[in-house]
């Protein structure tokens, strides 16, 4: 078992919320057990009214083989499909759903169904935002 220090903020392994809103959530998918989102701390950081503002660390114990997916807000927000036909954004229920079904492919064609699954979504639709999603194997 080995860990790593989750830090909402700073680095690669960080989630912040920013000015601009981005949410960026951290997934680890282990082996063998359900898939967890560890959502992101609204920090501002590098403002003098915000200097003592210190995001949340939580220290994660995954094994060789796990993954870790990092999301911005525009995998989420995508609004597309229709649900008592009306557009709805994707939500992290579906992106939880998709992962879940998944784990088990290597991490670029994870990552690559997600992207047609997410433009699958959309449709014709415009796009709403900026979209980043992140596989990491460990």
């Amino acid at each position: 078992m080995r860990e790593i220090i989750y830090s909402s903020s700073f680095s690669f392994v960080s989630i912040t919320k920013t000015d601009h809103h981005k949410n960026i959530s951290l997934i680890h998918l282990p082996n063998g057990v359900s898939a967890h989102r560890f959502k992101s701390d609204s920090v501002r950081l590098g403002y003098r009214d915000a200097a003592d503002s210190r995001p949340n660390e939580i220290q994660l114990r995954y094994s060789a083989g796990d993954r870790f997916v990092l999301t911005t807000d525009g995998v989420v927000d995508q609004v597309g499909g229709l649900v008592n036909q009306r557009p709805v954004a994707f939500g992290y229920k579906r992106l939880m759903q998709f992962l879940e079904q998944n784990k088990h492919l290597s991490a670029d064609n994870l990552m690559q169904s997600l992207g047609i699954l997410l433009k699958q979504w959309q449709g014709d639709g415009l796009r709403r935002d900026d979209v980043t999603a992140v596989c990491i194997s460990v």
